[in-house]
C-alpha cells in the first residue's frame, strides 16, 4: 500500500542533474586553463616555434597545478577520514577510478536476449551456495556440545517486540540511500516519511516477532552482477551485489541488536573472531597476528602459519546447523522459529540492464547484503576453534589464521599437519 501511495503522489521520473566543478578546483587552476587554452589557439593560429613553446609551458603547468591541487585535497580529505574506513576507501575509489568496478554484462540488445541472459546469471548464483555445499563431506561424529560453556542449560533468550522509540532510532541510524528492492521503496523515502508511517513499521514488526514470522515480501532480493575479471561472458567472473528490501533492514536491525547483546554479554563469542563485531576490525586482526608473529621471533621460535579460506562460505551455511547451534546457546522456541521462518523461502531475481529474471529459491547460506546475515554467520563458524588444539587462531569472518610455534621446524611442521588432519582439509 505504500508503495502505490508514493508511485501516485511521487512516481519516479529521470532528471539530469548540473555536473559542479570538483571540490579541489580553484580560481588560480581555471585562470591557468584559460591560459592554456590561450596559446593552443595561438598555435593553432600561427604554428611558430615560440608559440609552441608557451603552449607546452602553460600546458605544463596546468598539469602541475591540477596535480598539486588534487594531491592536497586528496591527502586532506584522507586526514578527515581518520577512523572512519568506510569513507576512506570512498574517498580512495574516487581518486582511482578504475577501483570502482561496473556491472559489465554480456553484450545484448533485444529484451529477450537480456531476459535469457539475466535467467542464466541467477541460476547460477542461486545454485552455486547448494553445488558447493553439496561436496563438503557430512561429519562422522558429531559434537553434541556446540558450545561447552553453555551445553544444554535451559533455554533463556527470546526476541522483545520494539517500541515506537527504537524504531525511530534505528531509521535515524540507518544511511539515506537511494538503493531499492522490488517495492521500489528506499531508505531515503522511508525517511522522509517516517512520522506517517513509523508507527505501521512499529506494528508490523512487533507481529513479526510476536507470531516469530519474517514477512515473505521482504525476503526476495535484487542481485546485479558486478563484473571481477575475465570474460564477460562468464558467471564465474562476476560478483554478486545483492539488494533486499529497505523495510526488512528495519526489522533485522531490531534482532541483531537483540541477539548480538545476548553474545556480548554471556560472552558466548570467541575472542579470536575480529569480523562484525563493535570495536573489531581487520586492524585489530592483523595487529593481533602480527605481535604474536614478532613475539616468537623475539624469543627466537620459528613460527609457521596455515591460512584458510573457505570457498563460498556465506553461501554454504546449512539452516538446520546454524538452528542448532542457537538453540545450543540458549535461544528460546520462539527466538529460533522467528530465525528459521527469515532463513526459509527466501527468493532472488538478477537485473540486468533493467531487465529482471525469473525468481529462484535460496535453498541454503545467509542473506547477502543483509544486516542479521553475517552475524548469524558469525555463530555459525564460532565454534571452529574446538576442532584446533595447537597454536593460535584468528579469524575474520571466514578468513582463518592459525601461528603455530615450535622449538625446531621439524615439529613446527608435524604440528600444522596435524592441525589440517584436525580440521578435515
Amino acid at each position: 500500500m505504500f508503495g502505490d501511495i508514493c508511485n501516485k503522489h511521487a512516481p519516479f521520473r529521470e532528471i539530469n542533474f548540473r555536473q559542479y566543478a570538483p571540490a579541489w578546483m580553484s580560481g588560480d587552476y581555471l585562470a591557468h586553463v584559460d591560459e592554456k587554452k590561450y596559446h593552443c589557439k595561438e598555435f593553432n593560429r600561427n604554428p611558430t616555434q615560440e608559440n609552441l613553446t608557451l603552449k607546452m609551458e602553460a600546458i605544463a603547468r596546468t598539469n602541475a597545478l591540477r596535480q598539486s591541487l588534487q594531491r592536497s585535497y586528496f591527502q586532506e580529505t584522507l586526514r578527515n577520514c581518520k577512523g572512519n574506513m568506510k569513507e576512506m576507501w570512498r574517498t580512495i575509489k574516487k581518486f582511482w577510478p578504475y577501483l570502482n568496478k561496473s556491472s559489465t554484462s554480456p553484450k545484448s540488445e533485444t529484451p529477450e536476449e537480456l531476459s535469457a541472459i539475466a535467467n542464466s546469471f541467477n541460476d547460477f548464483f542461486v545454485n552455486v551456495g547448494p553445488s558447493q555445499a553439496a561436496q563438503i563431506p557430512p561429519v562422522a561424529n558429531p559434537d553434541p556440545n556446540i558450545v561447552p560453556n553453555i551445553g544444554h542449560n535451559p533455554p533463556v533468550f527470546e526476541f522483545v517486540e520494539p517500541s515506537l522509540e527504537e524504531i525511530v532510532s534505528i531509521i535515524q541510524e540507518l544511511a539515506p540511500t537511494n538503493a531499492c528492492s522490488l517495492d521500489g521503496i528506499t531508505l531515503r523515502l522511508i525517511k522522509s516519511a517516517g512520522p506517517a508511517i513509523i508507527p505501521c513499521i512499529t506494528h508490523i514488526c512487533c507481529m513479526s516477532i510476536r507470531y516469530h514470522c519474517f514477512p515473505d515480501a521482504w525476503k526476495v532480493a535484487v542481485v546485479t552482477p558486478l563484473h571481477k575479471s575475465g570474460n564477460t561472458d562468464l558467471p564465474t567472473n562476476y560478483r554478486p551485489i545483492s539488494v533486499l528490501p529497505c523495510l526488512g533492514k528495519i526489522l533485522e536491525r531490531i534482532i541483531h541488536t537483540q541477539l548480538y547483546s545476548y553474545l556480548a554479554v554471556n560472552n558466548l563469542l570467541t575472542p579470536s573472531q575480529s569480523g562484525f563485531r563493535k570495536g573489531h576490525s581487520t586492524g585489530t586482526c592483523l595487529t593481533s597476528f602480527l605481535d604474536n608473529i614478532f613475539e616468537n621471533v623475539e624469543q627466537g621460535c620459528p613460527s609457521g602459519v596455515l591460512f584458510l579460506d573457505l570457498s563460498k562460505a556465506f553461501d554454504t551455511v546449512d539452516h538446520q546447523i546454524i538452528l542448532d547451534k542457537l538453540r545450543e546457546i540458549g535461544l528460546k522456541w520462539s527466538a529460533i522459529s522467528w530465525i528459521r521462518s527469515y532463513l526459509s523461502n527466501r527468493v532472488q531475481v538478477t537485473k540486468i540492464n533493467g531487465v529482471l529474471s525469473g525468481k529462484g529459491e535460496i535453498q541454503c547460506g545467509v542473506p547477502q547484503g543483509s544486516i542479521l546475515g553475517p552475524l548469524l554467520f558469525t555463530i555459525y563458524i564460532n565454534d571452529i576453534l574446538t576442532n584446533i588444539t595447537h597454536g593460535n587462531t584468528y579469524l575474520y569472518a571466514d578468513d582463518t589464521a592459525v601461528v603455530i610455534t615450535a622449538d625446531n621446524p621439524i615439529v613446527m611442521s608435524q604440528l600444522l599437519t596435524e592441525t589440517v588432519v584436525e580440521l578435515d582439509l
